[in-house]
Formats: structure tokens, sequence, C-alpha cells
């Protein structure tokens, strides 16, 4: 046993597990600044988030499925299953995240120009739920 939590899992594993959860948490917080009609603050937290999301899977979690990627290919794995589902909601998430970021400019914009982007806010706010879901049944199913 060893990181953190005594589990099979290594220290910057678990490290990355506190930090999904905490982007969670914060992701909450700022999905409640836009419903009280703070979009700059909203739109600042967003970025951040997607920013350090960003770190993380370049650092952390694109390396570990390269390392890995070999014993990714038994399709009747349900661990493995859970990977690519897991990869595929995650990317999609993140993409519309870093999309919605880079229209938003960090610059403060009105209630209508937000508006617009409104319908894809909403999808990829659950899709990184979702993707945050798997990420914790992946790192259960792996290390537990």
């Amino acid at each position: 046993m060893s990181g953190l939590f005594g589990t099979k899992a290594s220290s910057l594993i678990d490290v990355n597990l506190i930090l999904q959860i905490a982007i969670i948490i914060i992701l909450i917080v700022g999905r409640r600044l836009a419903k009280s009609k703070k979009f700059f603050t909203h739109g600042r937290v967003m970025a951040s988030l997607v920013i350090l999301h960003s770190v993380a899977i370049a650092l952390i979690m694109i390396p570990s499925f390269l390392i890995n990627f070999s014993a990714l290919k038994s399709i009747f794995d349900p661990r493995v299953i859970i990977t690519w589902i897991h990869a595929i909601v995650g990317t999609s998430a993140e993409a519309l995240g870093v999309y919605l970021v880079y229209k938003w400019g960090f610059k403060p914009q009105s209630v209508a120009a937000c508006a617009t982007r409104k319908k894809y806010m909403m999808p990829a706010f659950a899709l990184w739920g979702l993707s945050a879901t798997l990420g914790i049944v992946f790192y259960a199913l792996y290390y537990l």
C-alpha cells in the first residue's frame, strides 16, 4: 500500500483525485455564480478550472493513459470499459470547456453574449460531472 489513502494508488494519483473533487466543488460554485448573475466572476472561476484541469490532464492523466495503453485493449474488462468511457467523456468535457473559455476571452461580456453560449454550458457542466463520476469509479476499480 502506498499513496495518501493507503491504497494501491501513488501519492500523485491521490493528489489528482483530491484535485478533481475540489474542481467539481468549485464547478458547482461557478454555476451558482452564473445563476446569481455574477457572470464575470463565473467566467474567471470557470477559466481557472479549465486551465487547472488541462494541467492535470497533461501531467497526470495522459501520461498514465499512454503508459498503460497496452492494458486497455480488453474490451470485456469493466475497468477498461470505464477507462475508455471516462477518456471520451472527459475529452469532450474538456474540449467544450476550452471552447467556452476561448470564446469568453477573459472579457466582461453582456448577458446577451453569454446567453448565446448558454446552450453549451449546461452540456459542458453535465459532461464534466459525468467525467468526474467516472474518474472516481475508475479510481475505485483500479486502486481499492
